[in-house]
């Protein structure tokens, strides 16, 4: 019988995040490049062009706000494709970026950084970034995937920091948060601190990404029980609304082979193949059915069980824009996650959205 553990929120979980995580970043990704990239894009190319006329004539350039790329007519696009969610397809648009050069180079933060995966990517696009979590368990696989793809400490910096207070060693041009951290908040009115914490770190005219689930995806999502294998592990969850509290729940017990956890970080995780999911509230089998084992018996004879509990709140998207508001946060956009799943089984209509917003310029 294994032996229970409770741990902290995020100990777990960091070991096994980036295989979890794994069908929520295809999404992510192609909704952070056609809402995002774009504005990355103009704004490294106004600022090679303004290198450039520097270079020629000496002229001085100074510091431009990161909302000069687009200005009105950029929220007037993004406002009509947010309304438009179910017409458009959903074609990545290229945003293979240019070369930086010391003139055009964008900087940005990965708030709830996880894993770093999204920082790593942005740091690839010639960004500096600063990767900011709050979690250290987080940050310790973050910063052994940084050294693991060679990424010098000047392309990123990690930050152990509180998304509600956070602050960082310049403003950004951009902030992203992604999957879905920004409802791990302890109370609703926290948003309104995060708003704040983001609003301050921003340029002026700076950019603010992120995505969120909604109340109606505790009701008809969190009420659910499933399991999935992977790479060192295997995991039960099970979930529910809380209506008096309104704020959804899950419980992950995970079983992991004696020294696995030991063996896996000195090695450097790795994504793994997710084997098989059973959404066990309906009967439902994909894949083909139950797929063999990754673990091996050699791998460890007694298996060590771990549980850790999460809760979440969510806001309407009156909430949100409310509470972007109040700290100077103009809300550009909103888009629904199943224009960007691709008609994945799991995305639901009205349940989970992309935000955008950009900062007042002084």
């Amino acid at each position: 019988m294994a032996k229970t553990q409770n741990k902290p929120p995020y100990s777990i979980f960091a070991e096994f995040y980036d295989q979890i995580a794994g069908p929520m970043r295809g999404p992510m990704e192609r909704a952070r490049e056609e809402i995002l990239g774009p504005i990355i894009q103009g704004l490294r190319e106004r600022r090679e062009r303004e290198g450039a006329r520097q270079a020629r004539g000496g002229i001085e350039v100074h510091a431009r706000g990161a909302g000069e790329i687009h200005g009105r007519d950029h929220k007037q696009s993004h406002g009509r494709d947010a309304r438009a969610t179910s017409r458009r397809d959903t074609r990545t648009p290229s945003t293979q970026h240019l070369a930086p050069s010391p003139h055009s180079r964008i900087t940005t933060c990965d708030l709830c950084c996880g894993t770093g995966t999204t920082a790593i990517q942005l740091a690839r696009r010639g960004m500096r970034v600063y990767a900011v979590d709050a979690s250290r368990d987080m940050l310790r696989v973050a910063r052994a995937k940084l050294a693991r793809a060679g990424l010098a400490s000047q392309s990123i910096r990690a930050i152990q920091a509180d998304m509600r207070t956070f602050r960082l060693p310049e403003p950004v041009d951009a902030i992203t948060c992604e999957t879905d951290a920004i409802n791990h908040l302890a109370r609703k009115r926290d948003l309104e601190s995060v708003a704040r914490a983001v609003a301050r770190a921003l340029r002026p005219g700076g950019w603010f990404f992120f995505d969120a689930n909604t109340p109606r995806a505790f009701k008809e999502l969190w009420i659910m029980n499933w399991i999935q294998e992977g790479q060192g592990f295997f995991m039960t969850a099970r979930g529910g609304y809380d209506a008096r509290r309104d704020r959804g729940w899950t419980v992950f017990d995970w079983f992991v082979p004696a020294g696995a956890l030991r063996r896996l970080r000195s090695a450097g995780l790795q994504p793994g193949n997710l084997n098989w999911v059973e959404r066990t509230d309906k009967l439902q089998r994909r894949g083909g059915g139950l797929q063999p084992a990754t673990l091996r018996p050699s791998v460890g004879t007694s298996w060590r069980r771990f549980t850790e509990r999460y809760e979440q709140v969510a806001w309407t998207k009156g909430e949100i824009r409310g509470a972007l508001g109040a700290a100077g946060l103009t809300v550009i956009g909103a888009w629904d996650l199943v224009r960007f799943a691709r008609g994945e089984a799991w995305a639901r209509s009205g349940c989970h959205f992309f935000w955008l917003a950009q900062k007042k310029r002084d």
